[in-house]
């Protein structure tokens, strides 16, 4: 996530994780693109 403008948005999301418990565990102003990539990690 990066804030701007007072708002999170929402750049990736963990391996796993859904858009929908993001925001469901947000307390604030949430901007969601309409596609969210799944983080990935090198070895």
């Amino acid at each position: 996530m990066e804030i701007e403008n007072g708002a999170f948005h929402l750049k990736e999301r963990a391996p796993g994780v859904t858009v929908d418990e993001i925001k469901a565990l947000t307390a604030g102003t949430l901007v969601v693109p309409d596609h969210v990539p799944e983080m990935t990690f090198e070895a």
